[in-house]
């Protein structure tokens, strides 16, 4: 690979180049370049408790209708709902939801904003609700996002949600190296996404390179007939990586770099394990 080559990436990694002795490229615009989709409908978190209550049976009367006729105004919008009815869309989001025995919760944390990706799947199809994830959070560039009481929804094919919950979190090819110190206290974590912490002493170029990257803290949760799953929980950060987060007795916490594609097959695994009620086989 020539100098040239690395203005495809944006550069050169310094912080690559320094820990093997030789140039690499800067991997941190790839995952921008994939950012997630946000193809379905924004409605508000009102006409989503709507929506489902609809998706359930219920359909309100003339009354409920003067009551909730911005909800519905939404869900007609929304190609949904049309009267008191489900469209057909809005039939395959009840389909989907009388069939799924599956459930997941992605909740991440970008600085002090919380932002939740929650499906529920079938053996075939997923019904997914979200607000903007790693790349979309306060970027308009990657979400048309009306406001922040706003969730997007759509249903997609089942072999797509492992990419979906990748692209959500931010999850794109890096240079994976070890931090420096080995254990850091949380409430530096903490103070970090709160954009109130200096790096922490004695800190390698590694974990000052991450220190300064945009972090979001996840963790996915699920749940099925025979079991829920043990949360999975890592930290995007930024050309970082991701680091899998091991927490301490003594109230620190260790950062461990995990390769992108190990973690997009702990996803995969997850969503196989409950969609066919299987244990989880990758730690």
């Amino acid at each position: 690979m020539t100098q040239q080559d690395f203005t495809f990436f944006g550069g050169i990694d310094p912080v690559a180049q320094s820990a093997l002795g030789a140039p690499l490229p800067d991997l941190a615009e790839i995952g921008a370049r994939q950012p997630f989709s946000y193809e379905g409908a924004w409605v508000h978190e009102g006409s989503v408790e709507l929506l489902m209550k609809m998706v359930d049976g219920y359909r309100p009367g003339r009354l409920q209708q003067k009551l909730q006729r911005s909800q519905l105004d939404e869900l007609h919008e929304a190609e949904l709902v049309t009267g008191n009815e489900l469209t057909d869309g809005g039939r395959l989001l009840a389909a989907v939801m009388e069939e799924a025995e599956a459930s997941f919760r992605l909740s991440g944390l970008i600085g002090n904003h919380e932002v939740l990706f929650q499906c529920w799947s079938s053996a075939e199809m997923a019904l997914v609700m979200t607000q903007p994830g790693y790349h979309a959070a306060g970027n308009p560039e990657f979400a048309d996002q009306p406001t922040p009481a706003h969730v997007n929804v759509r249903v997609v094919p089942l072999l797509d949600l492992s990419t979906m919950m990748a692209k959500w979190v931010g999850l794109a090819p890096a240079w994976n190296f070890d931090v420096q110190p080995v254990e850091i206290p949380m409430s530096a974590v903490e103070a970090q996404m709160n954009g109130s912490s200096s790096v922490p002493e004695g800190s390698n170029d590694v974990l000052q390179d991450a220190w300064n990257g945009k972090w979001m803290l996840w963790s996915l949760e699920g749940g099925c007939p025979t079991g829920d799953l043990e949360p999975l929980t890592y930290l995007t950060a930024g050309r970082r990586g991701q680091q899998r987060l091991a927490q301490r007795d003594s109230g620190s916490v260790m950062l461990v770099p995990t390769g992108s594609t190990h973690v997009f097959d702990q996803l995969e695994d997850r969503i196989q394990a409950m969609v066919f009620q299987r244990p989880v086989t990758l730690p």
